[in-house]
């Protein structure tokens, strides 16, 4: 037979036992309150980015996509309603206001990004060309040819190519 100090120490073990696993199960039960996939306009998806929810107040929480399935989670968000933003380099920024947060019902946003061109702006001065002169004391070393002497040479390109290369005085 069992005493009655045996029992009393067993019932104190048990309800130890319970209360700890109790604990433990509500410590590891956190309720998802938002999630979502941001994927690029092709519908591939995008790991690793930030996503913030601005709150009720102001209060501003953040969580990153995980995973190659570029998924994210908001757990445990007190009810209100709430504005999600994506700020990506290379996307437009997204800005999704008005999603309400119930208590007991998850809610799926997700986000489709846009990619854009970045705006680069280029200007380019003009220098001053370099001018070439065409008066004889700046060309003291050429040769001008005129009326009779042009005649003169020869309209076959390897004639006129030796008459100029012989140097004949015309």
């Amino acid at each position: 037979m069992i005493s009655l100090h045996e029992i009393r120490r067993r019932g104190v073990h048990v309800l130890l036992i319970s209360s700890f696993l109790s604990a433990t199960l509500l410590a590891q039960s956190s309720e998802v309150s938002l999630r979502g996939q941001v994927t690029d306009q092709s519908g591939a998806v995008v790991p690793g980015i930030p996503v913030g929810l601005i709150g009720p107040g102001g209060a501003v929480r953040e969580a990153t996509t995980e995973g190659s399935e570029g998924r994210y989670v908001f757990r445990d968000l007190p009810a209100g309603t709430y504005t999600l933003r994506v700020h990506v380099k290379g996307f437009a920024d997204v800005e999704k206001p008005g999603v309400v947060i119930v208590r007991g019902q998850p809610q799926l946003v997700d986000v489709r990004l846009v990619v854009v061109m970045e705006q680069q702006e280029v200007t380019v001065k003009a220098e001053e060309a370099p001018s070439v002169s065409v008066s004889s004391g700046n060309n003291a070393s050429a040769v001008t040819l005129q009326g009779a002497d042009l005649e003169a040479l020869s309209d076959d390109p390897t004639d006129l190519q030796a008459d100029l290369a012989v140097g004949r005085s015309l």
